[in-house]
């Protein structure tokens, strides 16, 4: 078109340099005028199209750009917008509420302190918020703050909007239309923003589900938009299928359970998601399975496994899924499955690796199974795997629960021996182990270890070390502990009060133990019911009833729940007391405080009746209490066997003793 222009025009020539429109002109006499106006036209058209399609180009790239500036500036302006929006609904709303309450309380008569009415009140109201609204802030720093704020003040009133009230605002509230308006959200359909809005078709809008839902309608629709909606949902169906799997497995075991069919039920289960890939929902099915009444039926451990797949397989993911899996059996307390799963992988020639045995070794940590724990760690050779600290920490924390503190230093010297540097965690845990073996100087000697190694202590390695004395009844030792402890500036927390009051209660210094509960008050430590419960302890060891049954009310009477350790402290001083009565009230009370009784409160108990003074009437009650053991299905101890005896003995002899004498 433009090469035909152009020779038309001005671009072709004779041989002579004669112009083609001008040749035309002069040899075609009788078509010369008709040429010129074809000339004419065609240029016309030509240079006006022409125009026209650098304009539509031009037009084309300034809308773009300036659709793109105004996405720009959306995006950017957000957190401002969310706080205009978020100031106008919640004025509207508040303002509504405070309406509201003013009508109630003119109508029921009430008036308010200097006699002023509700209405005075509400404008008072109103006007503080119209105050709050002139700060404008500046930052997007400060726009979202404030607007977490506002929506943390809706979501505790328990803002809901109605339909009815929405459309009101949009009719009536012009406030909220310009502001609608400047964020450019098109009102154009307001009976169906409601509907746009309202994402759960439950009739009502929630202040978050409003602000959010008005946030996305800024703008017109880009192509994002209709992305996130495709991914959403895809999602959305994904879950809906794995969500359709996990209501077939519920409605298995509701139909399983009665029958105490669990386990074929479960190989259905682990079936279907074996078959259709659902290796991920296997795992997480088989973890509550593991937590669920009918986890003791026997499920083998490679069926969650093997839903994996073939592809699963062969793309490498065996070591995750047994990892997996051997997770969900330490969560579940499951530690012979674990132990199982992790020997199943030997089986099948797969090879193990350090993650794999630490999550066995940690299953065995959390069930307190030590031994179990140490032959895993003593088994690494044979997966030609070295031993790390994580490793040993877990098997030492192991010993540490079992109370195994032979092992648990046998580990740590091992450890040294395989120049693998200890660190503070491994140490508090040996700590903590010869703590409960009762190994004082042990413990001592691991604390005194940590400066030598060139680590610093922390406040839970003074702790284990100050537990381990009180176990001993060293409490000066413990004290000196505390003192150590506040030397190299570490802040005592409540459970090192804890261990120093219950050191001095076993050595029966209830007077020191009641200074240093003193001090967690000076301190402004929190004192918590084991607080108490040593400290009443101390005054069980001590002889002070009268002190135990001060601090037990100082229990009830704060926000502190007494535990039955502190009412079987406060029994058995009252008993040592001979004080039987207050010990019987306390078993009578224990009901209403919701707490069972256990061995330990019956034996303080009847100690009571075979410590007093007057024993004529109690041996019977004595044994009557111990019938009451079988009852609550208690199982009597040597201290339950000789209290008895002892009250029915005394008994006796007072009343051979009133025979003789009449």
């Amino acid at each position: 078109m433009f090469t035909s222009f152009r020779c038309v025009t001005d671009g072709c020539t004779a041989y002579d340099g004669t112009p083609l429109i001008a040749r035309l002109r002069t040899e075609e006499k009788d078509l010369g005028g008709v040429i010129m106006i074809v000339y004419i036209l065609l240029f016309l058209f030509v240079t006006i199209g022409i125009f026209n399609l650098i304009m539509a180009v031009f037009i084309d790239n300034v809308t773009d750009g300036s659709t793109k500036k105004r996405q720009r500036q959306l995006g950017a302006n957000a957190p401002k917008t969310e706080w205009l929006i978020s100031s106008v609904l919640r004025n509207i709303i508040l303002t509504k509420i405070l309406h509201k309450e003013a009508e109630e309380e003119a109508w029921n008569g009430d008036y308010h302190a200097h006699g002023r009415r509700p209405s005075k009140i509400l404008k008072e109201k109103l006007a503080a918020l119209q105050e709050m609204y002139g700060y404008k802030p500046h930052t997007i720093h400060e726009y979202e703050q404030l607007s977490n704020e506002i929506r943390k003040e809706m979501g505790r009133r328990n803002v809901v909007v109605t339909r009815e009230e929405f459309n009101h605002w949009l009719s009536g509230e012009k406030e909220l239309i310009t502001t609608l308006d400047d964020s450019e959200i098109d009102l154009s359909c307001k009976s169906d923003l409601f509907d746009v809005l309202d994402a759960d078709l439950s009739g009502e809008l929630e202040f978050e589900e409003m602000i959010d839902g008005l946030l996305k309608c800024r703008g017109p629709a880009s192509k994002t938009d209709i992305i996130a909606v495709r991914l959403k949902t895809a999602l959305l169906v994904k879950l809906m299928i794995d969500l359709n799997w996990i209501r077939l497995l519920s409605f298995a075991m509701l139909l399983a359970r009665p029958a105490g069919s669990c386990k074929i039920y479960a190989e259905f289960w682990f079936w279907g998601a074996e078959e259709n890939g659902r290796w991920v929902a296997s795992l997480g099915v088989y973890k509550c399975w593991l937590e669920s009444l009918c986890g003791n039926q026997g499920i083998s451990c490679k069926k969650p496994v093997l839903a994996i797949g073939n592809r699963a397989w062969a793309s490498g993911r065996n070591c995750f899924v047994h990892g997996a899996a051997i997770s969900a059996c330490a969560h579940a307390g499951r530690w012979e499955q674990a132990v199982q799963l992790l020997a199943d992988l030997r089986e099948d020639r797969l090879d193990s690796n350090i993650i794999l045995v630490s999550a066995a070794i940690s299953a065995c940590s959390h069930a307190g199974c030590w031994e179990q724990a140490v032959q895993l760690l003593a088994g690494l050779g044979e997966d030609r795997l070295d031993a790390n600290i994580i490793l040993v920490s877990a098997a030492v924390s192991a010993c540490e629960k079992g109370g195994a503190w032979q092992t648990a230093l046998q580990l740590l010297g091992d450890l040294t021996r395989s120049r693998i540097d200890a660190d503070v965690i491994i140490t508090n845990a040996a700590i903590s182990a010869c703590e409960k073996g009762e190994q004082w100087t042990q413990a001592l000697s691991l604390l005194a270890g940590l400066d030598t190694a060139r680590l610093e202590a922390d406040v839970i390695s003074y702790n284990a070390a100050i537990s381990a004395c009180g176990r001993c009844e060293k409490w000066s030792l413990a004290v000196g502990l505390l003192s150590d402890l506040r030397e190299c500036r570490l802040q005592a927390s409540t459970i090192t009060c804890n261990a120093v009051i219950s050191a001095c209660g076993q050595s029966q210094e209830w007077q020191r133990a009641m200074n240093f509960l003193q001090d967690v008050k000076e301190q402004r430590l929190e004192a918590s019911t084991v607080t108490m419960s040593a400290a009443i302890s101390a005054c069980e060891a001590g002889g002070q009833w009268t002190i135990a049954l001060q601090l037990l009310e100082d229990i009830t009477s704060s926000r502190l729940e007494a535990n039955i350790v502190a009412y079987n402290a406060a029994v058995s001083a009252c008993g040592i007391a001979g004080q039987w009565e207050q010990s019987l009230s306390f078993l009578g009370l224990l009901p209403q405080r919701s707490l069972q009784p256990d061995i330990y409160t019956y034996s303080a108990v009847i100690s009571a009746f075979s410590d007093g003074e007057h024993w004529d009437p109690q041996w019977e009650q004595a044994l009557h209490l111990f019938d009451e053991l079988s009852e609550l299905k208690l199982l009597p101890n040597i201290v339950t066997f000789g209290a008895t005896v002892t009250a029915c003995e005394k008994g006796v002899v007072l009343h051979v003793h009133r025979l003789m004498s009449c």
